[in-house]
């Protein structure tokens, strides 16, 4: 239980899954970039051969370019826009973080301690029974 309580409770950064990009048909026979995995807010780029679109990616770290495009030659590549600024090239949170709610932080927190106490508790009685009945094992014992 211990174990289970300090995983919960030690670091709280975001998980971020490995980007993903697919190239999908829309339904007029133009391309569509399709793309999840980025941070929410990210701008980005999306290279399709010598063409480039501008994206961004949204709460839930996904993206969808309508390029216009039949067909094209060359690489599919999405990165970060160049900036001459350093700060913005660095890696580190993101620049709008989704903050989870408080209270359902708190619930989440209430129910780890819940069930840890309930462990801890149940553990004690198993205990206590288990000596009731090598006392009563004994009285009964001629």
């Amino acid at each position: 239980m211990l174990v289970l309580f300090v995983s919960t409770v030690g670091d709280r950064s975001q998980a971020l899954a490995a980007p993903e990009v697919s190239l999908d048909p829309a339904p007029d026979g133009t391309l569509t970039v399709v793309g999840n995995g980025w941070r929410p807010g990210q701008h980005l780029v999306v290279n399709l051969g010598r063409a480039s679109f501008p994206a961004l990616a949204d709460s839930t770290g996904s993206f969808e370019v309508s390029t216009g495009l039949v067909s094209y030659q060359g690489p599919l590549a999405v990165h970060r826009p160049a900036s001459s600024s350093l700060a913005s090239a660095r890696l580190g949170p993101a620049e709008d973080p989704v903050v989870p709610n408080p209270l359902a932080v708190l619930f989440a927190q209430s129910l780890v301690s819940g069930i840890g106490l309930a462990g801890v508790l149940g553990g004690v009685v198993g205990l206590a029974m288990a000596v009731a009945r090598s006392i009563r094992s004994r009285h009964q014992t001629p």
